[in-house]
């Protein structure tokens, strides 16, 4: 893990450093974390222990850090990688638990690689969590959970779900192809969907359309990022942006308000800051 900042030492400053594990071959396995997962090889050595040295792989991906063993004399015990749900039985290390924020697009890139499956997009505890679980090279479980599936409260799982909300709603903005960006429309808006900002009111998907085409050919090259933190509470998300250019030194920035109805956007409220000066 990032080196992080503390206000409290001690066992209030933990925060997980990596997952070890043993392996048969670790040159077999660094070679489908790397190829399968994507995880970056930063590091292999060999150590001394009792009964000879043992080898040493670190792989990284973002944040996850990874410890790989293989030492003489390994050997598999059975009932540790017995069919699921018979590997809960033995007491010890269950599965290394991974999370993604589209695991439907997760499970599809996993097929393309051929690997092993356990399940495929299988809900567990009713539809709390929904998963996908693997097996890499050694039969040791991955079980890839969905963000906004996982146990959580339910204020948590609704932020989660603005934060993705104010995500595709600035993408979809940011869209050049119409017809792409129509196509987003479709899931993210309500087909009556109302656009207000001090100076445009307006309904529908067809309109709204209509009208980001105007915007980006007004300011061309021109995209939305998001700036700071998504606000939420009673199905209303607010966020601010900024609608810019790496080509220009001016920007645009302000603040929208998504009203939602049924999870889609039924209501969008722009308060802007400033425009750049006009031609």
């Amino acid at each position: 893990m990032k080196t992080k900042s503390y206000l409290e030492d001690g066992l209030k400053s933990m925060a997980l450093y990596n997952i070890a594990f043993t392996v048969n071959n670790i040159d077999q396995s660094v070679k489908w974390y790397t190829e399968i997962l994507g995880f970056k090889l930063t590091t292999k050595s060999t150590f001394s222990i009792p009964s000879g040295s043992a080898e040493v792989a670190i792989l990284e991906l973002g944040d996850l850090k990874l410890e790989l063993l293989q030492v003489p004399n390994n050997k598999k015990i059975p009932e540790m990688f017995a069919d699921a749900p018979l590997h809960l039985i033995p007491i010890g290390n269950k599965a290394i638990v991974f999370q993604v924020t589209d695991l439907k697009l997760t499970t599809k890139e996993l097929e393309k690689k051929e690997v092993k499956f356990v399940w495929k997009e299988q809900y567990l505890a009713g539809d709390k969590m929904l998963c996908t679980m693997i097996e890499d090279t050694d039969g040791n479980k991955i079980n890839i959970f969905q963000s906004n599936t996982t146990f959580a409260t339910e204020d948590a799982i609704a932020i989660v779900n603005s934060e993705n909300t104010a995500a595709k709603h600035l993408e979809l903005w940011s869209e050049q192809n119409s017809s792409i960006r129509r196509h987003k429309m479709e899931a993210l808006y309500l087909n009556n969907v109302r656009f207000i900002d001090p100076f445009t009111n307006l309904t529908g998907k067809e309109k709204l359309n209509e009208f980001i085409m105007e915007l980006q050919k007004k300011y061309s090259g021109f995209l939305f990022s998001l700036v700071g933190d998504v606000l939420y509470h009673n199905n209303t998300i607010k966020f601010n942006w900024e609608y810019s250019s790496h080509k220009d030194s001016e920007k645009i920035t302000g603040t929208d308000v998504l009203i939602l109805r049924n999870e889609r956007v039924d209501k969008i409220m722009v308060f802007i800051d400033n425009l750049p000066s006009q031609n």
